[in-house]
């Protein structure tokens, strides 16, 4: 969760990556969590509901880098 993002963010020191560091829930469109919620205290429909999250979080993930300049080859 946002530990682990802490975590990720003391190892740039220098600030220099802070911008491109994200939850991966920043990138879901449909599902309005934060973070990834552990499926194992909703039972059957918890895994369901995290896996429709990550479906939902890569998808949007996947447009980013597709629309972003920063990402696309040069052709």
């Amino acid at each position: 969760g946002s530990r682990n993002y802490q975590d990720i963010l003391y190892l740039d020191r220098e600030g220099k990556y802070e911008d491109k560091i994200r939850m991966m829930c920043d990138f879901a469109t449909t599902k309005p969590d934060r973070e990834v919620p552990d499926p194992y205290y909703g039972g059957a429909d918890g895994f369901d509901y995290v896996i429709d999250l990550l479906y939902d979080a890569c998808t949007g993930l996947l447009n980013y880098v597709v629309n972003t300049e920063e990402y696309q080859a040069e052709v």
